[in-house]
């Protein structure tokens, strides 16, 4: 049944690839791999969801960016039966289009994924460290300095806003030093560590906006 879903799923959004063949469906763009998972929630239904990874990060293992369960009217999370899949994931899939802050479809531009990375970091109460620190990342690979400035410093800002003191203390072991790498982080070893990670995660195959 899984296999059904997924393929109906891809049929609606052609530009995106299953991922190693699981429930994921994604295509990347530079830095970031993003698109669709269809979560297992219960035995007999799946959520839809709207994820992205850094390809930038070097930690031991994939860092999630973007986590975003598509929700009705009614702010419920959306659930779809296995057995009534093929009566509700085209609405479902309305909702995910409105609800997505990326393109899933045609090409994206770095300050947009920027932008949905801190639109779901204001949106969300939980640990928001490694969005934060992707947002101060991907900065870096901004050509308008001024912008990337502003992007970075807004990432730094709600890192601090978001995630307790200590916590960020110990995971950074030295906050400012920490802050200070990440502003001279280069493009040349970006590129090292995007290249490192799409080998690792095996993201050759999946498709590029």
């Amino acid at each position: 049944m899984l296999t059904q879903v997924v393929n109906d799923w891809v049929k609606l959004f052609p530009e995106l690839k299953r991922y190693k063949s699981g429930q994921k469906i994604l295509k990347r763009f530079g830095p970031v791999v993003y698109g669709i998972e269809l979560e297992k929630y219960l035995s007999s239904e799946y959520r839809p969801r709207i994820v992205a990874y850094s390809m930038i990060a070097n930690d031991s293992r994939l860092c999630t960016i973007i986590d975003h369960t598509i929700r009705t009217e009614g702010y419920i999370e959306v659930s779809i039966k296995y057995a009534q899949h093929s009566e509700n994931y085209l609405p479902a899939s309305h909702l995910l289009k409105g609800q997505s802050k990326i393109d899933l479809f045609g090409k994206p531009t770095l300050e947009k994924i920027i932008e949905a990375i801190i639109a779901n970091v204001k949106a969300d109460f939980r640990n928001c460290f490694w969005p934060c620190r992707a947002v101060m990342q991907l900065s870096r690979l901004i050509d308008d300095k001024v912008k990337a400035e502003v992007y970075f410093e807004e990432g730094f800002d709600l890192l601090k806003k978001k995630t307790p003191a200590q916590w960020l203390e110990m995971e950074t072991k030295g906050l400012e030093n920490w802050k200070m790498g990440i502003k001279n982080l280069t493009a040349e070893k970006i590129d090292i560590l995007i290249n490192e990670n799409i080998e690792k995660y095996r993201f050759e195959n999946i498709p590029q906006a």
